[in-house]
């Protein structure tokens, strides 16, 4: 059974009191279910997920309840209060349905009939976009994230403040299946890039230079970028919860004795010929061992297409950013080339660039002023959501193998470089990682 609020679609389903599942009286809990015509079973689907053994009795509601389990809501006499649908309750003798609404992280006892509540997602949707959710109190910010959160089967961690390169934002913090979300209020906001707001520093323009004369370019420097950047451009971002953290794609979780594993000797003789001195071995497409936290661990490479992980993801109710939305995750409409400026900045810790005994946090892998681990590693594609496979935040490390410094090499994970395409949907697992996103509608 899904601990956590199963938000159905408003279609195909029916809604019903269960007379057996719950005590019988005065009040019983109302369900939404389905039924199985071919073997004659039950399902209900909210608001919790339960396969009922045919036989049981549901008297069906001919009128489905106004609000739905998850439904944000408004009590009329508290305007300023919002709150989620967790019960809903059918009175016999009234012949109506009531709910209980959560408020932070509280029920309230308060029995609420359709005319107490107002439907509360176009209320508070308005705050939900910047600038106004950026001049919400923190209180308020506090109760819309603790809305949110019920209503998509996560835990609201509070509130967390999240400050880089000259920009801040007081969010909510969230967890869900193991990982960490943030919410992202959404805007409209210019994307793209078509020139220098200031210009590169020396060394920067020096590494340009260098790099234009080794591919022959003929242009000037700023001509070279914007071929590679995508276009200016306004776009509307839908507020969103974002994951913090890009996460593999493929890579099965197996133990040194699964079968699979001792299938191979070949394998276990390179792992054990190469991998104690080095600390990891990844024999491409086939297997990888890394050495973590004192124990070897071993991932299976399991091939994967780009439909097979959006299906993947709609299935666990997520989706990924789309470019557009990635773009803005990246760089929140900067108007630079980078979020912090033009250039690489004399100082960073890069990846591929560390000097040794350089134990430093890798700069762009710090979370930015969204609280967002993103575009740090040229190596590290993010797929994004497409009508074929596209990636954004790095192209694979050609720049990088193609012998250039860290301005050029790096230039693929600015926020305005173009969507790369691929008409292969095949992922690889090596370069492609995804990064899950909810978008609030």
């Amino acid at each position: 059974m899904d601990e956590s609020y199963h938000l159905p679609q408003r279609f195909n389903g029916r809604w019903g009191v269960c007379l057996e599942t719950y005590p019988l009286g005065l009040f019983q809990r109302v369900v939404y279910y389905r039924m199985d015509g071919i073997n004659n079973k039950m399902f209900i689907l909210s608001p919790r997920r339960v396969l009922l053994e045919s036989g049981t009795i549901m008297k069906e509601l001919q009128v489905p309840p106004r609000f739905w389990y998850g439904d944000i809501v408004v009590p009329v006499n508290h305007p300023d209060m919002i709150g989620v649908i967790v019960e809903i309750v059918w009175h016999f003798k009234l012949e109506c349905c009531y709910y209980r609404i959560k408020v932070g992280n509280k029920v309230r006892k308060k029995r609420y009939f359709d005319k107490d509540l107002r439907e509360g997602f176009l209320f508070m949707k308005k705050n939900l976009y910047s600038p106004q959710f950026d001049g919400l109190e923190e209180a308020e910010k506090l109760s819309i994230m603790e809305a949110l959160a019920e209503r998509y089967g996560m835990e609201c961690k509070g509130l967390r403040t999240f400050s880089r390169w000259g920009r801040e934002c007081v969010t909510g913090l969230m967890e869900k299946d193991g990982k960490e979300f943030v919410f992202v209020p959404g805007g409209t906001v210019t994307l793209g890039w078509e020139k220098f707001e200031t210009g590169l520093d020396e060394e920067n323009q020096a590494e340009l230079d260098e790099a234009l004369k080794e591919c022959e370019y003929q242009g000037s420097g700023e001509e070279f970028i914007r071929e590679v950047m995508a276009p200016v451009r306004e776009a509307l971002i839908p507020p969103m919860l974002v994951g913090r953290k890009l996460e593999e794609i493929g890579w099965e979780p197996v133990t040194m004795d699964d079968p699979r594993i001792q299938a191979h000797p070949e394998w276990l003789r390179d792992f054990e010929k190469h991998a104690p001195s080095c600390g990891s071995l990844n024999i491409v497409g086939y297997v990888r061992f890394e050495f973590v936290e004192g124990e070897w661990k071993v991932f299976l490479y399991q091939e994967i297409t780009y439909p097979q992980l959006k299906e993947i993801l709609e299935k666990e109710g997520y989706s990924m950013p789309t470019a557009d939305e990635w773009a803005y995750l990246s760089g929140g409409g900067c108007r630079t080339l980078f979020p912090w400026g033009e250039g690489i900045q004399e100082d960073m810790h890069l990846y591929y660039f560390e000097e040794e005994g350089d134990t430093r946090p890798y700069d762009m892998e710090e979370p930015n002023f969204f609280g967002i681990s993103i575009a740090f590693d040229p190596y590290k594609q993010e797929v994004v959501k497409a009508e074929t496979l596209t990636t954004c935040g790095g192209d694979g490390g050609c720049a990088l193998c193609g012998g250039n410094d860290a301005f050029v090499g790096f230039l693929s994970c600015s926020p305005h470089c173009k969507p790369e395409e691929d008409d292969d949907d095949v992922l690889n697992n090596d370069f492609h990682f995804y990064r899950p996103v909810i978008r609030v509608e």
